[in-house]
């Protein structure tokens, strides 16, 4: 119950908001997902496992949040470009879609290209025609006979633009996007596309002198056209989730082959069953943590079962990595897997990556959670009033005040109270401090309610 006017917001065990605001992603999984970006390089991290990417003559640069090592620059050189190689995950054949986050500097020439290494073009996409200017052409896969292309004047350079493009093959239909609005769309009919060469990001075509300048981030190929409110959902999905959001924006995972006591064999394994690097919450009868100790075989019906080797973190800990184990014969860690482990408040969320082949039968186990205890927690709200000089963590675009509530909630004894705005979607204030130990911090703001813990008051009792 959430009540403004200096009454209190009651959570039972937190589960009130978890219920309604956990985030799921309704976007296809990519069959390549490249963010380009310090922490994975050229790598793919997508559930295709693809062969990374090679880098030549390029330098990380700030991304599109502005931050250091989000996208690679090209300094518009034949001899800089990163080339991926030809993979049948990539070869889509049939309907098509690319998200791309560029940077472009106004020099004309190919942002990426399939590159069939001869004077005739795959598909590609441009800069052409005026410093901005997007080309987007998909070619024949055979023939490599054209087919009309989509562009667009975007007007300005030197900014972000977050572009996509979507071929649906049944219909013919295809469409080009920036920053998640439609601008230009046609039909070239049912064809197979030339998507079966290696990909050439920046750098030279063969035979053509134009270069691209500016920097990439976060490429992503799709074999489905995608919708245009799929086109935005996956806007952020190279952005990595922070202590804060990854509370929220995971999954339930409801699986109750996986208690540990469970004997139901021929279920997937990880690397077929969880997504890559997407945030899951156990939440079932067969437990809501992953067990954490070596599990006897055939645990959880699993040909190789898997357990999470060390112990989990604090509230105040934040993500921590961690290592799967799975466990092969007498061989408790025979394979291993990274995971990322976040405790919340009144639950834990993990994420997996790097996970071994199916072909071994690794699975993780669960069990019910007999330690961690949280408490039903209260605030009191004050409305038109924010604190100020207090603030340890910010964030625009929270939905609503008890999204705010919860990271505070999940950061546990660092936060003591929070401002919620109405301004910029929504954006969340955690604070150090509460109004009760710096009255005279508090500021009067039309469009902000304060929250603290019922913890800071002396004269109530948790319930």
């Amino acid at each position: 119950m959430l009540e403004i006017n200096g009454l209190w917001l009651l959570l039972f065990g937190f589960e009130i908001i978890q219920e309604r605001l956990v985030l799921c992603e309704n976007v296809p999984e990519p069959v390549g997902l490249f963010p380009l970006n310090s922490l994975h390089t050229t790598k793919d991290i997508s559930n295709s496992y693809l062969t990374a990417g090679t880098a030549v003559g390029v330098s990380l640069a700030p991304g599109p949040d502005g931050k250091p090592g989000g996208s690679y620059n090209f300094p518009g050189s034949a001899s800089s470009y990163i080339e991926i190689p030809q993979q049948a995950q990539l070869d889509t054949r049939f309907s098509f879609s690319f998200l791309v986050w560029i940077y472009n500097q106004g020099s004309l020439g190919p942002v990426f290209h399939y590159d069939i290494q001869s004077g005739s073009y795959a598909i590609h996409f441009y800069i052409t025609g005026s410093p901005s200017m997007l080309f987007v052409r998909m070619v024949k896969r055979g023939s490599l006979a054209f087919v009309n292309a989509l562009t667009h004047e975007m007007g300005t350079i030197n900014n972000w633009r977050y572009v996509g493009y979507t071929y649906d093959y049944s219909t013919g239909k295809q469409q080009l996007f920036v920053d998640g609005m439609k601008v230009n769309e046609g039909n070239v009919g049912s064809i197979q596309l030339s998507t079966n060469y290696k990909i050439k990001i920046g750098g030279a075509k063969y035979g053509d002198k134009r270069l691209f300048k500016g920097r990439v981030s976060c490429l992503q190929i799709f074999n489905k056209a995608l919708t245009q409110a799929q086109v935005l959902a996956a806007r952020t999905r190279c952005v990595e989730k922070n202590d804060y959001t990854s509370c929220f924006q995971c999954v339930f995972l409801d699986d109750p082959t996986r208690a540990l006591k469970s004997n139901v064999s021929g279920q997937p394994a990880d690397r077929q069953a969880l997504v890559r690097r997407r945030w899951y919450r156990l939440k079932s009868e067969a437990g809501t943590r992953i067990v954490t100790s070596c599990p006897a075989p055939g645990s959880c019906g699993a040909q190789s079962p898997g357990w999470l080797n060390g112990q989990y973190p604090s509230l105040e800990t934040g993500i921590k990595k961690m290592e799967i184990c799975y466990r092969s014969g007498s061989n408790c860690c025979a394979n291993k897997a990274t995971v990322y482990v976040r405790q919340c408040y009144g639950y834990p969320v993990f994420m997996l990556d790097d996970v071994p082949d199916i072909s071994l039968g690794n699975r993780v186990c669960t069990g019910t959670d007999q330690e961690s205890i949280f408490p039903n927690a209260m605030f009191q709200s004050t409305n038109e009033k924010c604190l100020s000089g207090h603030v340890i963590y910010a964030e625009i675009n929270v939905v609503e005040a008890s999204v705010c509530i919860g990271y505070c909630l999940s950061a546990g004894k660092k936060c003591e109270s929070v401002n919620f705005i109405q301004l910029d979607n929504g954006t969340c204030q955690l604070n150090n401090a509460t109004a009760i130990e710096f009255p005279q911090h508090v500021n009067a703001n039309s469009s902000c309610t304060y929250y603290q813990s019922n913890t800071a008051l002396m004269s109530y009792v948790m319930p």
